[in-house]
C-alpha cells in the first residue's frame, strides 16, 4: 500500500535540481540587479541634458519592474482549486508536488521576464555611460 510513496519522490527529482538552479539565477539576478542601481544612482548625479534624463528614467522604471519580480513573490498562482481536499496520503503528496511544481514555473517565467529587462537595462546603461566618456 505504501510501496508507491518512495518511487513517487524518486519522480520528483528533477524539480528539486529545477528550484536549486532557479534559486543560483535569482542569486545572479539580485547582484545584477544591485550593480545596476548603483550605476543609476551615479549616473543620476552627473546627467543633465532632457534624452538622458528621460533614458535614466526609463531605466529606473525597468529596474523597479526588476525588483517587483525579485522580491515581490511569484505572480502566478497555482491552478488547483483549494476547496479540493484529497482523499489519500498518496493523493495529497501529488497535490503537494503539483502545487510545487506550478510555483517553480511561475518562479522560472519570472527569471525570464527578469533577464530580459536586466539586459534591456544593461543595453541602456552602457548607452548613457558611452555618451559620458
Amino acid at each position: 500500500m505504501h510501496a508507491t510513496q518512495p518511487s513517487t519522490f524518486g519522480d520528483h527529482g528533477d524539480l528539486i535540481a529545477s528550484l536549486q538552479s532557479v534559486q543560483t539565477t535569482v542569486q545572479a539576478q539580485t547582484e545584477r540587479f544591485h550593480q545596476q542601481l548603483a550605476l543609476v544612482r551615479e549616473l543620476a548625479g552627473r546627467v543633465q541634458d532632457g534624452a538622458r534624463i528621460e533614458l535614466l528614467g526609463d531605466v529606473s522604471l525597468s529596474l523597479h519592474r526588476v525588483h517587483t519580480l525579485l522580491f515581490g513573490g511569484v505572480t502566478a498562482a497555482p491552478e488547483q482549486a483549494t476547496s479540493e481536499l484529497p482523499t489519500a496520503a498518496e493523493d495529497d503528496l501529488q497535490a503537494v508536488f503539483a502545487e510545487f511544481s506550478a510555483l517553480l514555473n511561475a518562479s522560472q517565467g519570472n527569471a525570464q521576464q527578469i533577464d530580459a529587462l536586466l539586459a534591456q537595462t544593461d543595453g541602456q546603461l552602457a548607452l548613457l555611460q558611452a555618451v559620458e566618456a
